[in-house]
């Protein structure tokens, strides 16, 4: 198995940041509700020797690199095959947690190395299940049974997609000749009815974004898991919740604002950005907002 991983520690200065503001540093509990390949966890565990992790990651083949890429650390870790919400509607730890990191992007091995469709930059299968036992439907079945409507619905609601109707239209006019079987013809029916004037993305940026979070419920899961990772924080406890687009940003900042300030205080009152150099050495990270609170 490669050493070397996909993925880069996203905002890794400022959670780091927040460790060291924990006020007790012995015996404490870090939970990562999106493993991944480990990037997160291994620098925090390397930083930070007072610090025990349970790592959560519904992909088995993505938990496998994690616990290779992180054996050195394996006393001090417990893993759990598991969706994040399943994990916290079902807490099974017996203290609470403090402090819990959710990073809410798909590693980049997903898109580099799963062979499972979620990038257009390889010519795959339409897959994107992070699980093909427990997530119900695949992206190749959206888009080949799909009516016009519920396609547009889809794309336009889980991206913010303007062009949604003309690609829905291209989709089903397309499958009357063949099934969509494979990201780059995907990929080719959505570039061919784009305006070419509006294009400062790859055409095909949003609708994938749209199938990805359809196909493996992700909005339902935040929603479903927010009132329990805060309930399962230890007094003084951290919750750190990574962003990467505006609909899952809305849901955390509204979810937040909601709370009672009795209980819980925001570490500030924006997202915390990446730096212009983070930025220049890890270009997916240009779009990440970490949003913070503290259990009083």
């Amino acid at each position: 198995m490669n050493d070397n991983a996909f993925h880069f520690p996203v905002l890794l200065d400022a959670i780091c940041k927040l460790i060291e503001d924990l006020p007790v540093k012995s015996d404490l509990i870090y939970i990562d509700s999106t493993l991944g390949e480990g990037v997160h966890a291994k620098a925090i565990l390397e930083k930070y020797d007072f610090l025990s992790l349970v790592g959560i990651e519904r992909d088995p083949q993505i938990l496998e690199r994690a616990k290779h890429f992180l054996s050195i650390f394996e006393e001090r870790i417990t893993y759990f095959n598991d969706w994040f919400d399943n994990f916290f509607v079902n807490y099974p730890l017996n203290v609470k947690a403090n402090f819990i990191l959710v990073d809410l992007g798909i590693s980049m091995f997903h898109y580099k190395g799963s062979k499972k469709g979620f990038s257009f930059l390889e010519d795959e299968p339409l897959d994107m299940r992070l699980c093909s036992s427990s997530c119900k439907i695949s992206a190749s079945e959206i888009v080949n049974t799909f009516s016009k409507y519920d396609l547009e619905a889809l794309i336009y609601d889980l991206s913010n997609e303007h062009y949604s109707r003309r690609i829905s239209k291209a989709i089903i006019e397309y499958r009357k000749i063949k099934k969509i079987e494979t990201t780059k013809e995907l990929q080719s029916i959505i570039s061919k009815v784009y305006p070419f004037s509006k294009v400062k993305i790859n055409p095909a940026t949003k609708t994938f974004q749209a199938l990805r979070i359809y196909v493996n419920d992700e909005l339902a899961r935040l929603k479903r898991s927010l009132p329990f990772w805060v309930e399962n924080l230890a007094k003084d406890g951290i919750l750190a919740i990574i962003t990467f687009h505006s609909i899952e940003d809305r849901i955390v900042k509204d979810f937040f604002g909601g709370l009672s300030c009795d209980l819980y205080a925001k570490i500030s009152k924006k997202p915390i950005m990446p730096s212009f150099d983070e930025i220049k050495k890890n270009k997916p990270s240009r779009s990440a907002k970490l949003r913070v609170i503290k259990k009083l």
